[in-house]
C-alpha cells in the first residue's frame, strides 16, 4: 500500500470499476428527472421557472442542475439529446468527485500513505456510479460535495485563511445542488466551532468571511424565490414534509438498512471508522470535519424520512465521506496495531484471512448493485436510454393520438409522460402542486380525490394498478383513493391500459 505504484493502481481500478457500473445503468433513467427537463423546456421556451405554464410552483430541487439543462436546451433540443446531457453531465461530474477526492486523500498528513483506498472504495461503493450516471443530480451533486468539503479540509490544514473564505462559495453552490446540502454548510461550521473550543482559540475574520460568502449564494436564491414564487421554501418540502414520529421511523430503518450497502457490503466495517474518534486531543481537522458532516447526513436521512427509490440515493453522499476518511482511519488502524505488538497482520495466512473475508463481501456487494435495475446493460441508444419503462411510453404514443390539444391530464408520477406529450398536468404526489403538497400526511399518502376530480381533468392515470380479491387497487394512495371516490367510477371509464399503467378518459 505504501509503495509509490499501489495507490495509483487502486486509484485505476477505482475508476475504471466506476466506469463500468456507470455504463451498465446508462440506459436506467428515473422518472422524476423529466421534471426538471420539463422546467427547463418552459424556461427556454420564455415561460418562466414552471411545471404548468401560468401556474408559479416550484417542483424542482436542483437549481444547479436545472440551469445547465436550460442553457442546453437550445443546442439540444430534443428530448432523448437532453436526456444524454443529463446523465452525461452526472457521470463526469461522479468521476471528477473520485478523482477530487483521490487528490485529497493524497494530502491526508495522517493517511496519505493510503490514499489510494479513496478512489478503490468509491469505484466499489457502485451506487455512486449507478446515481450518477442516471441523469439526476446526484454526480454533480457529489462533486461540488468534495468541492466544497476539500476546499475547507485543505484551507484548515494549511492555514491559508483567503482558501477558507472563498470555500464559502463552494459551500453555497452545494446547498442549491440539493435543498439538503445547506446541512453540511453547518456540519464544517460545527466542526470548526469544536476544533477552536478544543484548541482554546477564537474565530477569525476569515470565518466570517466564509459565513457570508456560502450564504450569499444561497440567500440570493431566497429571495428570489420568495419574489418569484411567495414561499420562502420549494413545494417539493411541503410535498415530502409531514407524517411526524412516522417519517422519522422510516428514515431510522432506511438508515439502518444503508448501512451495508454505504460500507461496501459489509457493516462489520463500521467500528473501524470509530478508530478516528479518539483520542479527542489528536483528532484531525480532516477528520473532525468529515465526520460531522457524515453525522449531518444521517440526521437528513432520518428526519427526511429516507427515500423510496432503489439504490440508497440518500446514502450516496455518505458513502462519499465514508470513502474520503478511509485513508485515515486505515493508517489510525495501523498504528493502534503497531501501539499494541501485535504481530506483522500483514503476513502470510493473515493476509490470506482478511482476503477471505473481505473480497467475498465486495464480489456481493457489486452483484446486489448490479441487481439495482433490470435496464439493459450499456447504452442501446436513445430510444431505450429515454424511457422509464416501455409502457410509459405507449401511453405517451397513445395519449399523442388522442389529439387532446391542452386538457388537462392528471398522473402520479409527472416526469416523463407530462414531458413529452406538453400537457398541463395535475401531480398527484405533490411535487409540482402547491394544493396536494399541503395536504396532511407523508410524502405518497397525502391525497385529495376531491380537489383532483374537482379540476375536471380529461385524462387521470392510475399507476400501479392491480386485481385484488376485492377489485381493482393500486400501489399507490392517489390511485386507491381515486378508484373508490364515487364521482370517479361515475364520471371516467377506462380508456388504454399499458401493463400496471391505466388511462381513464373523462366520459
Amino acid at each position: 500500500m505504501k509503495s509509490g505504484r499501489t495507490p495509483l493502481a487502486l486509484l485505476l481500478i477505482g475508476a475504471a470499476l466506476y466506469l463500468l457500473v456507470a455504463v451498465h445503468f446508462l440506459n436506467y433513467a428515473p422518472d422524476d428527472i423529466y421534471i426538471t427537463l420539463r422546467y427547463a423546456k418552459n424556461i427556454a421556451a420564455g415561460q418562466g421557472a414552471v411545471y404548468n405554464p401560468g401556474e408559479r410552483v416550484e417542483g424542482f430541487s436542483n437549481p444547479v442542475l436545472l440551469a445547465l439543462l436550460t442553457a442546453l436546451q437550445p443546442l439540444l433540443a430534443t428530448p432523448a439529446r437532453l436526456t444524454a446531457a443529463a446523465k452525461g453531465i452526472g457521470l463526469v461530474a461522479g468521476l471528477l468527485a473520485l478523482l477530487l477526492g483521490a487528490a485529497l486523500a493524497r494530502r491526508d498528513p495522517v493517511g496519505s500513505p493510503y490514499w489510494g483506498l479513496t478512489p478503490l472504495l468509491f469505484g466499489l461503493a457502485g451506487y455512486p456510479a449507478f446515481w450518477a450516471a442516471s441523469g439526476m443530480e446526484t454526480g454533480l451533486h457529489l462533486l461540488l460535495l468534495v468541492l466544497a468539503l476539500g476546499g475547507y479540509i485543505r484551507a484548515l490544514e494549511t492555514g491559508r485563511r483567503a482558501w477558507r473564505a472563498l470555500a464559502g462559495l463552494l459551500f453555497g453552490l452545494l446547498a442549491l445542488s440539493r435543498p439538503e446540502g445547506v446541512i453540511f454548510l453547518v456540519a464544517a461550521l460545527a466542526a470548526r466551532a469544536l476544533l477552536l473550543r478544543r484548541d482554546g482559540a477564537r474565530p477569525d475574520a476569515a470565518d466570517a468571511i466564509f459565513t457570508l460568502l456560502a450564504l450569499l449564494p444561497l440567500g440570493g436564491y431566497f429571495l428570489w424565490r420568495h419574489a418569484y414564487y411567495g414561499l420562502w421554501w420549494p413545494n417539493t418540502f411541503y410535498a415530502k414534509a409531514g407524517g411526524g414520529l412516522s417519517t422519522w421511523a422510516d428514515g431510522g430503518r432506511y438508515l439502518l438498512g444503508a448501512l451495508g450497502p454505504a460500507l461496501w457490503g459489509n457493516a462489520l466495517l463500521l467500528p473501524l471508522f470509530a478508530a478516528d474518534l479518539a483520542p479527542w486531543r489528536k483528532t484531525t481537522a480532516r477528520s473532525l470535519v468529515l465526520l460531522a458532516a457524515l453525522a449531518a447526513q444521517a440526521a437528513f436521512i432520518v428526519v427526511g424520512g429516507g427515500d423510496w427509490m432503489p439504490g440508497w440515493r440518500f446514502a450516496v453522499p455518505a458513502m462519499a465521506i465514508l470513502c474520503l476518511l478511509a485513508p485515515t482511519v486505515a493508517a489510525r488502524l495501523e498504528q493502534a496495531l503497531h501501539h499494541k505488538r501485535v504481530a506483522d497482520w500483514t503476513a502470510g495466512w493473515r493476509r490470506v484471512a482478511i482476503a477471505l473475508l473481505v473480497l467475498p463481501a465486495l464480489a456481493a456487494h457489486l452483484y446486489a448493485v448490479r441487481q439495482t435495475s433490470r435496464a439493459p446493460s450499456g447504452w442501446t441508444g436513445y430510444r431505450d436510454a429515454e424511457f422509464f419503462a416501455a409502457p410509459y411510453a405507449k401511453v405517451v404514443d397513445w395519449l399523442q393520438g388522442q389529439t387532446p390539444g391542452s386538457d388537462w391530464l392528471a398522473t402520479g408520477e409527472a416526469g416523463l409522460i407530462p414531458y413529452l406529450t406538453n400537457l398541463p398536468t395535475i401531480d398527484c404526489f405533490g411535487l409540482t402542486d402547491a394544493h396536494l403538497a399541503r395536504v396532511p400526511g407523508k410524502r405518497h399518502e397525502k391525497v385529495d380525490p376531491a380537489y383532483i376530480l374537482g379540476r375536471r381533468p380529461r385524462f387521470i392515470i392510475i399507476g400501479g394498478a392491480r386485481r385484488t380479491a376485492s377489485g381493482l387497487s393500486s400501489d399507490f394512495a392517489y390511485g386507491r383513493s381515486l378508484l373508490e371516490h364515487p364521482l370517479f367510477q361515475s364520471d371516467y371509464r377506462l380508456a388504454h391500459q399499458e401493463d400496471s399503467l391505466l388511462v381513464y378518459e373523462h366520459r
